[in-house]
């Protein structure tokens, strides 16, 4: 019969096991390491790039039947895969188009292995580097979908002669807080001291 205490150091071996073993926690990781990208924050960035090249009516009128992108579009899953990837990858051909680079724009039922082999090496050939798994780009939405489209997006607006630069915001002038008056803080609180005072001993004087 195996006694409470036994079975304890049993469990507790056992999750030690688990912490040490194949299903240890990864390490925490180091704060010199640049933080990923947030595909949100890029999705509201590509969108403001892609209405500088007018994709509205030279590409989303022309070859989407009018459907224009949200800004959360490619940051998150859609309700219907299939139709996310295909304008990923309209939007891709349109975008490589732009930049004066050769690619056949996929059906929408093509094999999405193929298509994302295809368009993995039509960035190698660019010289854009894409360190992501072809998995990753198959989702069609997420950071590496977001990266790439990203990338084609700032190669089209160069060559378009447009210089995108970070914003500047004016320095402010004005003090955090308004200085203080001390003596009129403190000639205050005196004020106030005095008027309790009298009123307790308007309430002492009544009969």
């Amino acid at each position: 019969r195996m006694s409470r205490s036994s079975s304890r150091q049993r469990e507790g071996a056992g999750m030690e096991g688990e912490m040490d073993g194949g299903g240890a926690a990864p390490a925490p990781a180091e704060s010199g390491e640049p933080e990923a990208p947030n595909p949100m924050v890029m999705m509201q960035d590509i969108l403001d790039k892609l209405k500088i090249l007018d994709y509205e009516s030279k590409f989303a009128d022309d070859q989407m039947n009018g459907k224009l992108l949200h800004q959360a579009y490619f940051a998150i899953p859609h309700p219907k895969p299939n139709e996310q990837f295909y304008y990923f990858t309209s939007l891709f051909t349109w975008l490589m188009r732009l930049n004066d680079l050769s690619f056949t724009r996929p059906e929408q039922f093509d094999d999405p292995n193929t298509t994302v082999a295809n368009m993995m090496e039509a960035m190698k050939r660019a010289r854009m580097s894409v360190d992501y798994a072809p998995q990753k780009v198959k989702q069609g939405y997420g950071e590496a979908v977001c990266v790439v489209l990203s990338l084609l997006c700032d190669a089209a607006l160069e060559k378009a002669g447009f210089r995108i630069q970070a914003p500047v915001y004016p320095t402010d002038n004005y003090p955090e807080e308004a200085p203080v008056d001390e003596e009129e803080e403190v000639s205050a609180d005196i004020a106030d001291t005095v008027a309790a005072q009298e009123e307790d001993d308007d309430d002492d004087d009544e009969p």
